[in-house]
């Protein structure tokens, strides 16, 4: 669970620069347009999510390797998810075998 609380650790530093705030805020005034508004949506649509997707928080996602047999970012983010889905099977499995 220590690496559940890495990938998301990234989480924090929207507080220490607001920048990355301004710009999800400029994505959302655009994709209020867009929608909403129905000012050229296939145009603003696509880039306040292309402003989103830009200024996400991935800090530990993308983080190159570190030490040797250390994972990278996306190789430490797919170890965590295939922990979450073993961690599911228990779960599920351990509920079904009780009835």
């Amino acid at each position: 669970m220590d690496d559940v609380k890495l990938i998301f650790e990234g989480l924090l530093s929207i507080f220490e620069d607001p920048r990355g705030l301004v710009m999800w805020f400029v994505a959302g005034f655009l994709l209020y347009f867009g929608i909403a508004k129905k000012k050229e949506p296939l145009l603003l649509v696509p880039i306040s999510f292309g402003i989103l997707l830009a200024n996400l928080p991935l800090g530990e996602v993308i983080k190159p390797a570190g030490k040797e047999g250390d994972p990278m970012g996306f190789l430490l983010f797919f170890q965590v998810l295939e922990q979450l889905n073993q961690l599911e099977s228990r779960v599920y499995e351990s509920c079904h075998s009780k009835s």
